[in-house]
């Protein structure tokens, strides 16, 4: 896996519902783009910055892409602008773009993962973190140069003569702003989730994450990953249960990356234990060696023939399954007289899974169809215009 720098501490997040000073300046458009100064830790703009709480890590992109962006905007590169709202607290909300912000705010601020502000921010940084923090550091020191000797060369020009020629542009170096228009908060977050979605994917566990960020699986989750550090998704709690969430994702962090009775016994609780409310499946479990793996598909299959002590009796095919009758009668060969065969489906007046009972309906229920992925402008132009028409 690739490195990646971690960027996170740079902008603060913030819930879309933060108490309003004025809400005569929800929804207008701010400034049209943001310069290294506005960047700048003590500006007005940057006083302001906020990243929804529910956006996940800004820890995607690796050092080379880090580097790469700094360099295309000290040399006045074209940039693809960053999607703001303007909430009715006067809070601008990177709703698209938050690593373009951070890598110009790391660069400035000259943190890339282990700096001051993340430090402050995490407390104890991992090492892997700090490592990368370094070699980014030493990347963008050989390609790009410092922010601080840039604006040496600035203010006391042959400092560093190689920056000579470079400096002057940066006063025009800028980032292009755009404005997703109206006060409401609700289509601000969907104008979020429209565009992260198909930009750069968000997989299916990270957006059941996100959507349900205030749920106790996601807080715990979070918690867990960061060794309760960095933003508190949790800090709506009582006291006593904020205590309770530290110090439970701590012990089970530390069970996780070392062995011994703790990290056992975590691992068998993460196995064997179901929420109580899935009593009804009557499951049990049986673990078993990795022995031979497929030569084709390069998975692992326990053998049912192999082991008197289990039998496969029955298999239910979920509703929108392809498969056809024909398809498992090949499969189980001379299993088949054996084994209890049929084909779920959602009951008409209740909530529930039933068989199907009609063999007729056992077939493809849907085709499949190839379909064009749309272009990020033209997300962005949904997300500002259809989803928030003039009135």
């Amino acid at each position: 896996m690739a490195d990646v720098v971690n960027l996170d501490a740079l902008i603060p997040r913030e819930d879309f519902i933060a108490p309003p000073d004025d809400n005569s300046g929800a929804g207008e458009s701010g400034k049209p783009s943001a310069s290294a100064t506005d960047l700048t830790r003590g500006e007005s703009f940057f006083a302001t910055l906020r990243k929804p709480d529910f956006q996940r890590e800004t820890a995607a992109w690796t050092p080379t892409a880090v580097c790469d962006f700094i360099e295309a905007f000290v040399s006045n590169d074209l940039i693809p602008a960053v999607i703001c709202w303007q909430s009715p607290a006067r809070l601008t909300f990177i709703i698209d773009g938050a690593h373009r912000l951070s890598a110009i705010i790391a660069w400035i601020m000259d943190d890339y993962g282990a700096g001051n502000e993340s430090t402050r921010f995490y407390g104890k940084i991992p090492d892997e973190q700090e490592r990368t923090h370094i070699k980014t550091r030493e990347l963008v020191s050989k390609r790009v140069g410092s922010y601080v000797q840039w604006r040496t060369e600035t203010m006391n020009p042959g400092s560093f003569p190689e920056l000579r020629q470079k400096v002057r542009a940066l006063a025009h170096a800028k980032v292009p702003l755009l404005w997703v228009p109206g006060n409401d908060a609700t289509k601000a977050e969907k104008a979020f989730f429209t565009i992260n979605q198909s930009a750069v994917e968000i997989d299916a566990t990270e957006l059941k994450i996100l959507n349900a960020r205030s749920k106790p699986n996601a807080v715990a989750a979070r918690s867990i990953v960061r060794n309760a550090t960095g933003t508190k998704y949790w800090d709506s709690f009582s006291g006593e249960g904020q205590k309770t969430v530290i110090e439970t994702a701590k012990a089970k962090l530390k069970a996780m990356k070392n062995l011994g009775p703790a990290a056992v016994e975590h691992m068998l609780d993460l196995l064997t234990l179901k929420f109580e409310h899935w009593h009804y499946e009557q499951e049990h479990r049986l673990f078993v060696q990795l022995n031979d793996k497929d030569d084709k598909s390069g998975l692992y299959f326990f053998d049912f023939g192999g082991n008197p002590e289990i039998k496969l009796s029955e298999i239910i095919l979920g509703a929108y399954s392809e498969i056809s009758p024909e398809q498992i009668k090949r499969t189980l060969g001379r299993r088949e007289a054996d084994v209890k065969t049929h084909k779920a489906r959602l009951a008409f007046r209740t909530f529930e899974v039933v068989a199907q009972r009609n063999q007729d309906l056992w077939r493809p229920t849907r085709k499949r169809v190839t379909l064009r992925e749309p272009s990020f402008e033209a997300l962005v132009e949904h997300a500002l215009k259809a989803e928030f028409p003039k009135s």
